[in-house]
């Protein structure tokens, strides 16, 4: 079983009831432990031992552990759950004013292809993630969605899906609508 990097008297129940963000990050349970000596192995495996070879003697086995402990860092808790659940109240309630004076834009889409985000964060399993703090939940950044609007929108302006429906680069090179194309 992997071990986290924290001190050993911090209890189990710390772990447990951490947010994803830091079970996936600070308390990631992936270092090592030799499961004979119990002692950590500063890698991403476990020393494990089992009979095999010709003559049938005990010998010591690396088994990688980066699967086991991202699939404990994934799980949702009840109480993620429900921080989830209050952050998209929170959301609302501060959306809605802003929905009514007409001043917020609201864009629905639907995913296409597979994405991930904080590709480029560090991370001990080599890909890090987009982990909203304090709540350690997964986000897309604004920056992201900012990027696919703005390049639809240029796609639209140049006619690349045909029909500019109204599109256009004005002088600016600003779109009809007033969106900035930069």
């Amino acid at each position: 079983m992997p071990i986290a990097a924290v001190p050993s008297y911090l209890p189990d129940k710390l772990l447990a009831d951490a947010s994803p963000g830091l079970r996936f990050g600070m308390y990631l349970k992936l270092w090592g432990i030799d499961q004979r000596s119990r002692e950590p192995l500063w890698g991403t495996h476990d020393t494990v031992y089992r009979i095999s070879g010709r003559e049938r003697r005990e010998r010591p086995f690396q088994e990688e552990n980066k699967r086991t402990a991202l699939d404990l860092a994934c799980k949702l808790t009840p109480s993620d759950r429900r921080t989830m659940t209050a952050l998209v109240q929170r959301q609302h309630a501060l959306a809605d004013p802003l929905a009514k004076s007409g001043a917020l834009v609201t864009l629905e889409a639907v995913a296409v292809a597979p994405f991930t985000t904080g590709l480029g964060n560090e991370h001990p399993l080599e890909n890090g993630f987009a982990l909203l703090n304090p709540y350690g939940l997964p986000y897309l950044p604004g920056s992201g969605v900012k990027g696919v609007a703005r390049q639809a929108a240029r796609e639209l302006a140049s006619g690349g899906w045909g029909d500019t429906n109204g599109w256009h680069l004005g002088p600016a090179r600003k779109l009809s609508n007033r969106l900035l194309i930069e």
